[in-house]
């Protein structure tokens, strides 16, 4: 009966000490996914402020209508770049 009494604590020591390294492991993907999230935010809101800038230059050369065009071309381009980066890195 010792015995077994032994062998039941030792797996409840064990199967606690394997949930706080799964809490750390979730704390570490937690923080992870958020610095990706950020770190994504952050990036979209430079391409928005670098076409918003494009198109405030390029309305001094070309007008309004080709500003918009040029600028949602550079969008669109960044878009698909990003898209296929992402496509390449999930195969």
């Amino acid at each position: 009966m010792e015995d077994v009494t032994k062998y039941i604590l030792a797996l409840l020591e064990t199967m606690e000490l394997e949930l706080n390294l799964f809490r750390l492991k979730i704390g570490r993907l937690t923080g992870g996914i958020v610095l990706f999230l950020v770190g994504s935010l952050l990036l979209l809101a430079g391409i928005l402020v670098m076409a918003w800038a494009l198109f405030h230059f390029a309305v001094l050369l070309i007008g309004e209508v080709g500003a918009g065009f040029i600028t949602g071309c550079l969008i669109l381009l960044c878009g698909g770049v990003f898209l296929w980066i992402a496509r390449k890195n999930l195969k």
